[in-house]
């Protein structure tokens, strides 16, 4: 759709809900109109697409974690629940060391996530 010119005069940077930036640069107020007219239209299959390829990364990244946030076998009780659905059980290490265990949002856009619920012993 547009290359990237570091001598553009116009940038437009999204972030999309699922994450993926989108960078438009133009040269004038015409070519900017006529790129955001084009990701207009792409915006369907964008999004489309960022359904299609979020849960493979969900996965990579749960294949992937470190051992400092991993998740074990939950507390007994109910699994707890959030406006996004279930909560995730997620045991670690914090950077600094201390442990923790947690219930998280499940929605992938961290902006719009419930607080976690802290599992205290």
């Amino acid at each position: 759709m547009s290359t990237t010119n570091p001598n553009c005069a116009i940038q437009f940077n999204y972030r999309t809900p699922a994450g993926s930036l989108i960078n438009l640069y133009a040269n004038d107020v015409a070519h900017a109109s006529q790129l955001l007219e084009e990701l207009e239209g792409l915006l369907p299959q964008s999004a489309a697409i960022e359904q299609l390829i979020t849960p493979i990364d969900a996965a990579k990244k749960v294949t992937q974690a470190s051992p400092a946030a991993q998740q074990h076998s939950a507390p007994s009780g109910d699994q707890p629940t959030c406006q996004h659905g279930s909560r995730k059980f997620v045991e670690g290490t914090s950077k600094a060391g201390k442990p923790y265990r947690a219930w998280f949002c499940p929605s992938q856009d961290r902006s719009d996530q419930c607080q976690p619920e802290w599992v205290r012993d």
